[in-house]
C-alpha cells in the first residue's frame, strides 16, 4: 500500500521498536524431536447469527426431570447477553475466552490452529459422520486453514451417526438397512482417503492415514469386512490405521471404585488389526453431599486408577501399530445433560491437577506410547475443552505446551509460555481491522502485518511476531482513542418507535398474534447511513417451555446449506423458555450487516416478535461509532530534525489552535515499506515534543514522513496541507 492511498494512525508518544536483527526467537530454528504425535479431538460444530445465520450447538435445551439434582432443564440461549455482555452459550466454563464465535470463521480457525501449534499439538481430529453430513463443512474449513500453517487434520469418525442411526436416510433415502449403511461406510472410507488424507497436511503416522473410531458403528466382525476391501491410497501412503474407542467397565462398591482390565473389550478389535484407546474414565460414584450437582461423578484418583488399569495393555505388547494414551482436563455435561440423557455426570478439574497428573503418568510410560490423544480441544458442551475459556483461561493449554514438549523431546522454556497469548492478540487485531475498515479508518499496512504475525507464530518466531503485531496494536489504540460514540435510544417513550400489537394499559404486549416494531424513518435513515452496535431489550415472564422468536427485515442472501441446516440472516433470536415463572430481562445483540432498517419485515416492520406470553419495556439501543470529521489547519510545525547512527528524531511544536483529539504521525520507511511508526495525540504534546525512531536496518538510508489525520482525504503528508514546511527536512536522512 502507498502512503496517501490509505491513512495511518499510531498512538503512544514514545514507542521504540526493537531492531529486527536483535530479536531472539524462542523457537526460530527447526526442531526435530522424536516421532511421537499429539492430537486433539475437535468437537463441533458451533455457529453464529452474524456469520452463518444460525447457532449450531452453542444453543441447547433438554429436560432433566429424571436427574436427582433437582435441576429440571438445561437451557442455554446464546441469542441473549448476560450482565457482562457475554452470550449465554452452552458451556459450563463460560465459553471461549475470545467470546462466542463461528467455527467457520477463518480468523477463529486460524486462532485455534496457531494456539495448538504453540502447545506442540500436531493436529486436530475433527468429528466426522459421513460425506453429506454438516460436520463435513467444518472439516473442509479446517483443512483450508491448516494447510497454510502446516498443521495436521484427520477425523474422529463418529461412526454411529452413519451405521447405528438412520440419519443418512435424510440425505440418501435409498439407504434403508444396516447392510446398506455398512456398504456406504466403505464409500465414506474412500471419500476420506480422497478428500482428507490426500492432502499434504493430513494426519499421517509412520506413512499411514490415522482414523479414530468413536464407536457405536460397525462391530468388530463388520469392521473386518470393511478392512478387507480394496481402496485407492493417496500419495504412496500405506493402508489406514484405525484406533477405536473402548470403555472398560467398572463398578462402585461401598465407597470404592474399581475398573476392569481392558483385554476383553480390546481383543476383538486387536484381532482384526484395529488399535484401541481408553477415552474418558466412566463416572461411577453416586451423587453425595459434596458433589450435589452430579448424578454420577469420578475423582482424580478414579481417573488415575482407570489409566493405570488401561496401561497394562500398553505393557502387554499387544498393540497392532500404535499405543494411544488419552488425557482429558475434566468432564461436566451440564451443557447438554448427556445430549438428552437427562442426567449429569462429571469429573472436576481439581484446579488443573487432574490434567497435569494424566500427562505426568503418560510421561512415565513415554517409551511405550506412540500417540497422545487430548479429549478434547473444543467440547465446551460437555466441559472437557482445553481451548482457553473465561473460567480457566490458559491453564490447560500451558500444561499441554509444557508436557507435550517433553513427550516429543522438544525444548521448553517459561519464555515460550509467555508468548501463548499471541494468537488471541492476532485474532482480536483481525476483528479490529474489519471494524475500523468499516468506519473508513486508516489501517495502512495492518493486514500485511497481521499476516506476517501469523506466519511468524506458525514458524515459532515469537519475538518477531510480538514486534510485528505491536505495530498494528498501536494503530488500533490510537483509533480507539479517537473514536466517538453516540448513543441513540429507540422506544415509544422517545417517540421514535411504533409498536403494533395487542397491549394492556401497562404496555404489556401479547405475543400470541405477534407484535411489529417500526423505527421512525428519520431515525432509521440516520442509522442506515452509519456504523453502529446495537441491542434489542425487553422483559418477559418465563411461564412455559415455548419459544420467543425475533426476526428482522434483512437484505442478506441466505447462507450456504450446511448438511440439512439452512441458516437465515433475518432471524435475530430464538429464545427458549423453561417455565421458571420468573420475569427475565432479554438483551439481544443486533448485527448491522443482517438488519436492513427499511421497514421490509413482516407487516412493514423493522422487527417482528412472536411466541407466547407477554413482553414489555421494549427498546432498542444503538451505539453509533465514528471518527472525528474536523479539518486540521496550521496545527503542527517541525522545528528541528536530526539523526545519528541508530536514531532519527523530529522536534514538533503544536499550535495553540490545534484540535485536542487529533494525531500527528511519523512514519519511517525503508525502500517504500513502513518499518516503524509513531504518533501522539495533540492533547499529549507539550510546547515542544519529540518523536523518536530507531533505525531498523543499520547502514541503509531511510525516509521519515510526517502525516496528519484528515478525515476528508485520509492520511496526507503534512507538507501537502501546509502544516509543516518542507524546509524542515534538512538532513540527508530526512526527505
Amino acid at each position: 500500500m502507498k502512503i496517501g492511498t490509505y491513512p495511518l494512525v499510531l498512538c503512544g508518544l514514545i514507542f521504540l521498536l526493537s531492531a529486527s536483527a536483535a530479536c531472539r526467537d524462542v523457537r526460530a530454528e527447526a526442531q526435530q524431536g522424536n516421532e511421537k504425535k499429539v492430537y486433539a479431538l475437535y468437537h463441533g460444530f458451533r455457529r453464529t447469527r452474524e456469520h452463518d445465520g444460525d447457532l449450531g450447538t452453542w444453543k441447547q435445551f433438554f429436560s432433566t426431570e429424571k436427574s436427582a439434582t433437582g435441576q429440571k432443564t438445561v437451557n442455554f440461549n446464546p441469542d441473549l447477553l448476560d450482565a457482562d455482555g457475554r452470550a449465554q452459550v452452552a458451556s459450563v466454563n463460560g465459553g471461549p475466552i475470545v467470546g462466542m464465535q463461528s467455527e467457520l470463521d477463518l480468523d477463529y480457525i486460524e486462532y485455534k490452529i496457531l494456539l495448538a501449534k504453540m502447545a506442540h499439538i500436531d493436529g486436530f481430529l475433527v468429528d466426522f459422520g459421513f460425506p453429506e453430513y454438516g460436520n463435513t463443512v467444518l472439516l473442509n474449513a479446517f483443512m483450508e486453514q491448516a494447510e497454510k500453517y502446516d498443521f495436521e487434520i484427520g477425523v474422529n469418525w463418529c461412526d454411529s451417526w452413519l451405521v447405528d442411526k438412520t440419519w443418512i436416510q435424510g440425505y440418501r433415502p435409498e439407504i434403508t438397512t444396516r447392510a446398506a449403511r455398512l456398504e456406504y461406510f466403505q464409500i465414506s472410507v474412500q471419500y476420506l482417503l480422497d478428500e482428507v488424507y490426500s492432502r499434504k497436511n493430513a494426519a499421517v503416522v509412520q506413512g499411514h492415514p490415522l482414523i479414530f473410531l468413536f464407536g457405536g458403528g460397525p462391530t468388530a466382525d463388520e469392521m473386518k469386512n470393511i478392512l478387507a476391501q480394496e481402496y485407492r491410497l493417496p500419495n504412496d501412503l500405506g493402508e489406514p490405521w484405525y484406533v477405536r474407542r473402548i470403555a472398560p467397565p467398572g463398578q462402585y462398591t461401598s465407597g470404592r471404585v474399581s475398573y476392569s482390565a481392558p483385554d476383553s473389550a480390546a481383543q476383538p478389535w486387536l484381532n482384526i488389526g484395529v488399535d484401541v484407546h481408553s477415552w474418558i474414565a466412566l463416572r461411577l460414584r453416586p451423587r453425595d453431599g459434596v458433589h450435589t450437582a452430579f448424578d454420577k461423578y469420578a475423582t482424580t484418583d478414579d481417573v488415575m486408577a482407570y489409566n493405570e488399569k488401561f496401561s497394562a495393555l500398553w505393557k502387554s505388547g499387544k498393540k497392532v501399530h500404535l499405543n494411544t494414551a488419552v488425557v482429558t482436563p475434566g468432564f461436566d455435561n451440564h451443557g447438554c445433560a448427556g445430549w438428552g440423557a437427562g442426567t449429569f455426570t462429571g469429573i472436576e478439574r481439581d484446579g488443573g491437577e487432574l490434567y497435569r497428573r494424566q500427562w505426568q503418568f503418560d510421561l512415565q510410560n513415554k517409551d511405550l506410547l506412540d500417540v497422545i490423544f487430548i479429549a478434547s480441544w473444543s467440547d465446551f458442551t460437555e466441559g472437557h475443552e482445553i481451548e482457553p475459556t473465561v473460567t480457566h483461561e490458559y491453564r490447560e493449554l500451558e500444561t499441554t505446551q509444557k508436557y507435550a514438549a517433553q513427550m516429543k523431546d522438544l525444548p521448553y522454556s517459561e519464555e515460550e509460555r509467555a508468548y501463548l497469548r499471541l494468537p488471541q492478540r492476532l485474532f482480536e487485531a483481525r476483528k479490529k481491522t474489519a471494524r475500523f475498515e468499516e468506519l473508513g479508518a486508516p489501517i495502512f499496512d495492518c493486514c500485511a502485518w497481521l499476516d506476517e504475525t501469523a506466519e511468524y507464530i506458525s514458524g515459532g518466531r515469537y519475538a518477531a511476531a510480538e514486534q510485528t503485531i505491536a505495530k498494528a496494536e498501536q494503530i488500533f489504540s490510537a483509533l480507539e482513542q479517537m473514536e466517538q460514540v453516540e448513543t441513540i435510544v429507540v422506544s415509544t417513550a422517545q417517540k421514535n418507535l411504533t409498536v403494533s400489537g395487542t397491549a394492556d394499559d401497562n404496555e404489556n404486549y401479547s405475543l400470541g398474534d405477534g407484535i411489529a416494531l417500526r423505527i421512525d424513518e428519520n431515525t432509521a435513515k440516520y442509522l442506515r447511513e452509519r456504523v453502529y452496535d446495537a441491542v434489542l431489550k425487553f422483559s418477559y415472564v418465563d411461564d412455559d417451555n415455548k419459544n420467543i422468536s425475533v426476526t428482522a427485515g434483512s437484505l442478506r442472501k441466505k447462507p450456504a446449506l450446511i448438511g440439512k441446516t439452512q441458516g437465515d440472516f433475518s432471524v435475530v433470536a430464538e429464545i427458549t423458555k423453561d417455565a421458571s415463572g420468573q420475569r427475565k430481562a432479554a438483551c439481544v445483540p443486533l448485527y448491522r450487516k443482517n438488519i436492513a432498517l427499511t421497514h421490509n419485515g413482516k407487516s412493514g416492520s423493522d422487527f417482528w416478535i412472536e411466541g407466547s406470553g407477554l413482553v414489555r419495556d421494549i427498546q432498542l439501543v444503538f451505539h453509533v461509532r465514528s471518527l472525528p470529521r474536523e479539518r486540521m489547519k496550521n496545527a503542527f510545525w517541525v522545528v528541528a530534525a536530526a539523526e545519528d547512527e541508530s536514531t532519527v528524531t523530529a522536534e514538533v511544536i503544536v499550535a495553540p489552535d490545534a484540535p485536542s483529539q487529533f494525531v500527528l504521525f511519523g512514519c519511517l520507511l525503508q525502500e517504500g515499506r513502513v518499518i516503524s511508526v509513531k504518533s501522539c495525540l495533540t492533547s499529549e504534546l507539550s510546547e515542544i515534543s519529540t518523536l523518536s525512531f530507531q533505525k531498523e536496518y543499520a547502514g541503509q538510508n531511510a525516509v521519515l514522513k510526517l502525516f496528519a489525520w484528515d478525515s476528508f482525504r485520509g492520511m496526507v503528508p503534512c507538507d501537502s496541507v501546509c502544516l509543516i514546511s518542507k524546509s524542515c527536512f534538512h538532513t540527508p536522512f530526512l526527505k
